[in-house]
């Protein structure tokens, strides 16, 4: 197999041997690789160049990539990983890879030679959700329902929700091609290297509307906020007293009496002359 192109024209084996499973080449691009067979699948990432700080840049984005994929993993959400860790040209592997020749053997089998990696890479050996094993994917909102009674928008929402909710884990970058569905395992999604995390509830709210954006996933109306009558009506406390109420009085007051009249009125009231002439000896 000519060698691919890029990373230094690094060789991909054909073939790797994991725990007696054959797992052959199903992807390969500049820095990675892909083996797999029905159900185990490993993922060979490489750096960028193979200096010191280009391992150490790999190894610290790979590790963050397994942490959140075993938070997806634990809610049942993604790929379970049963083996991951960086490579050393050196150290030891749990796979065995090989290159076939191209010329058959005395059994018809295809020649192999064993290969042995000369340039550093990490490794992701995980559950593979594959078709032979009833997997149908990737899936897309606008399918046909893929759960009987359920819509496929509502189906997504969910699982968009647990993933940022529970696994505080999102894609909010390209995460539409990454779904797939099983009828007895329901939704699950994969490949988790450009995802961040979530756990604030303003940061949780915001993944929830990117990622539902970028998957065509409409969310439901938020609910309204009622105000009780209680709390719009004016509290007792508040009321105005019926005694501090102020008062505008309707009442007329008489005119005041000059003075001049009562002077007048007394003067005629006690004069001499009328008391004489009541009690005038000559008047019968």
């Amino acid at each position: 197999m000519a060698a691919a192109a890029g990373n230094n024209q690094r060789r991909d084996p054909d073939v790797i041997i994991y725990n007696s499973e054959t797992l052959y080449l199903i992807d390969r691009r500049f820095s990675t690789t892909t083996y797999g067979d029905q159900s185990i699948i490993i993922k060979l990432l490489f750096p960028n160049d193979n200096t010191e700080t280009g391992v150490y840049e790999l190894n610290i984005s790979a590790e963050q990539e397994v942490a959140f994929q075993r938070r997806a993993a634990d809610n049942n959400l993604g790929p379970v990983i049963y083996a991951n860790g960086l490579y050393i040209p050196g150290s030891r592997l749990p796979f065995v890879s090989y290159i076939e020749t191209g010329e058959l053997t005395n059994t018809g089998d295809n020649e192999r030679i064993e290969y042995h990696y000369i340039q550093p890479f990490y490794y992701i050996i995980m559950e593979y959700y594959s078709q032979e094993t009833g997997w149908k994917g990737p899936v897309f909102v606008s399918d046909v329902s893929l759960k009987h009674g359920m819509d496929n928008n509502k189906l997504f929402y969910d699982f968009i929700k647990k993933l940022v909710i529970n696994a505080h884990v999102a894609n909010i970058f390209d995460p539409i091609m990454h779904f797939y569905y099983h009828q007895s395992h329901g939704l699950r999604m994969i490949d988790y290297g450009r995802c961040i995390t979530c756990q604030s509830p303003e940061e949780q709210k915001k993944c929830i509307d990117d990622m539902c954006k970028l998957v065509q996933v409409r969310q439901p109306p938020s609910p309204t906020i009622r105000r009780s009558p209680s709390s719009t009506r004016r509290s007792p406390t508040t009321r105005r007293s019926p005694t501090t109420r102020r008062r505008t009085s309707t009442r007329r007051h008489k005119p005041s009496r000059s003075p001049l009249r009562q002077s007048q009125r007394r003067s005629r009231s006690r004069s001499p002359l009328k008391r004489s002439q009541r009690r005038s000896p000559l008047r019968p």
